[in-house]
């Protein structure tokens, strides 16, 4: 079931993340994924003609799987945002594995999300709480946490604008984290690029923020992020 409980902890995967995930070529992909399908525990839903569909798990899968988190809905105002930030998950889980590094592990926001809720949710997923409690300020889509939970960098997809006020709260609340050592801004625009540095430095928290661009390229097959590695001087001293 590790492929039902890694699917389910996204809103929705495509098979060439899932791929890149277990290392399996197409063939064998497509057959695990129909099969599960088949037994309820994913649903597959084509959302734009002329793209690959995508994979989600069900209520009966997350069960199954023994993940405490509801079931995830398809969201077309933010399907790609979703998307991009598994690519963002994989690249980073890509680079803990190959620095060696020991107690990282990489969570995305319906994990942190689970922390509002608490109960056997939050118990499961053993996060510190960034962001708990504030609203969607200081919850990362993507993030890296040590051993005890602690949040060390937080990944934020940013596709589209935000508001000046909403990118202030964000950035605030990032900044009152006492454990975080960085927060990178991945985004397709220059425009959106140039607000969250001026936001940053206007919450005094440039400092602390990276902004790289990034390109989604493939109908969302694949996510081209400029820069290098994402961790940085971070994953080696974990």
């Amino acid at each position: 079931m590790e492929l039902v409980a890694w699917v389910g902890r996204w809103r929705s995967v495509l098979a060439a993340q899932v791929q890149a995930r277990f290392g399996i070529g197409a063939v064998v992909c497509y057959r695990r994924l129909r099969g599960l399908v088949d037994m309820g525990l994913l649903f597959q839903r084509q959302v734009f003609c002329g793209e690959p569909g995508v994979y989600v798990a069900t209520a009966g899968g997350l069960a199954v799987a023994d993940v405490c988190l509801p079931a995830a809905r398809l969201d077309l105002a933010t399907y790609r945002h979703d998307l991009a930030a598994v690519w963002v998950a994989l690249a980073v889980e890509a680079e803990i594995a190959g620095n060696g590094s020991v107690g990282l592990r990489v969570v995305g926001d319906r994990e942190f999300r689970a922390l509002v809720s608490g109960g056997a949710a939050a118990r499961q997923f053993g996060l510190s709480g960034l962001g708990a409690g504030r609203g969607r300020g200081g919850i990362p889509d993507v993030a890296v946490v040590d051993e005890e939970g602690r949040v060390l960098v937080a990944l934020e997809v940013e596709l589209s604008a935000k508001g000046r006020a909403r990118l202030a709260r964000v950035l605030g609340a990032y900044g009152r984290q006492p454990h975080l050592r960085r927060v990178v801004y991945l985004t397709d625009r220059a425009g959106v690029a140039a607000s969250v540095q001026r936001a940053a430095q206007r919450a005094a928290v440039d400092d602390l923020v990276e902004v790289r661009r990034c390109e989604v390229v493939g109908q969302g097959r694949r996510l081209r992020i400029d820069g290098g590695a994402l961790l940085a001087g971070v994953a080696s001293d974990g």
